[in-house]
């Protein structure tokens, strides 16, 4: 599945001008669940650009045709980089979500990331949660409401830049979510035409990988 997931992120990439780091086995910090070390990994590139877009390996790029510059303006409404918000986020019924997001260069994002890294009460081991996601939900939870007007923007679509798959919704752990809050699953669920699916929670993400390469005519 990674080597998949690689090639479709470097073709996506190449196509736009983008630079793209893939992290490394050997950066991922072993006193962690590997989840973390998205945090140490964005730490180190942040000064070297205006934006990182952070996505976890789960993830396909579904619509090529997508800038990510597009995203953001559709985000922030504007391309004022002096102006704009620090942190792009998406979220599902759980709350925000920390497999993909926007991450501005400045001051403010280095302290967050920083913050994010200190929940160290978070960690997880022996599950399938790692605990990354649930100290991102805590900060942002935490946030006064100016701090968050000035810092941080949640897309109102969450199928933006990060749709869960369409088969998703007939899987039986997920038919309560689509009864209680139709309205938030709906906005998350991938069309044709998105820019991203995300596998987040499922099984067999290798098979769902393939399947999806195949429906978007990617070898």
């Amino acid at each position: 599945m990674l080597n998949a997931t690689a090639r479709n992120r470097r073709a996506y990439a190449a196509v736009h001008g983008y630079g793209l780091a893939v992290l490394p086995p050997e950066a991922v910090d072993p006193s962690r669940p590997p989840a973390w070390s998205k945090v140490l990994a964005l730490r180190a590139h942040l000064h070297r650009h205006h934006w990182l877009f952070w996505n976890d390996a789960d993830t396909l790029v579904t619509n090529p045709n997508i800038a990510l510059e597009t995203i953001l303006f559709s985000v922030i409404g504007h391309s004022d980089f002096d102006t704009s918000p620090d942190l792009i986020l998406t979220e599902d019924i759980n709350g925000v979500n920390a497999g993909l997001f926007f991450i501005r260069r400045s001051k403010w994002s280095e302290r967050f990331l920083d913050t994010w890294w200190n929940h160290t009460s978070f960690v997880q081991f022996g599950s399938t949660k790692s605990g990354d996601n649930f100290a991102l939900k805590d900060i942002i939870d935490h946030l006064s409401p100016e701090e968050m007007q000035a810092h941080v923007r949640i897309a109102k679509m969450q199928c933006l830049f990060n749709s869960y798959p369409w088969n998703w919704m007939a899987m039986w752990k997920s038919l309560h979510t689509l009864i209680f809050h139709p309205s938030t699953t709906w906005k998350g669920v991938y069309s044709d035409g998105d820019f991203m699916v995300h596998f987040a929670g499922l099984d067999d993400k290798r098979g769902w990988t393939s399947r999806i390469l195949k429906e978007i005519g990617t070898p």
